[in-house]
C-alpha cells in the first residue's frame, strides 16, 4: 500500500563523507567533518541512492 520511505543522510559538501558532527557556536549551529576537517559549514543532504552517485562523481572528477 505504502511505498517505501526513502532514507536521507547530511554529508560534508567537500568530500561527501556522511561522518559530521554539529556543534553550536556563536552563530548557531554548525558541522564539523571527521573525514576531512572541513568546520563551520551547511551539510548537504542525500537519499542514500544518490549519496553512492554523487560519490562516485566527484571520485571521477578528481582523477
Amino acid at each position: 500500500m505504502f511505498g517505501k520511505k526513502e532514507q536521507f543522510v547530511k554529508a560534508c559538501p567537500n568530500c561527501l563523507s556522511s561522518k559530521i558532527n554539529s556543534h553550536l557556536g556563536f552563530t548557531g549551529e554548525g558541522y564539523k567533518c571527521m573525514s576531512c576537517g572541513l568546520d563551520h559549514f551547511q551539510p548537504l543532504e542525500f537519499s542514500l541512492e544518490n549519496l553512492e552517485k554523487a560519490r562516485k562523481e566527484l571520485k571521477e572528477s578528481s582523477k
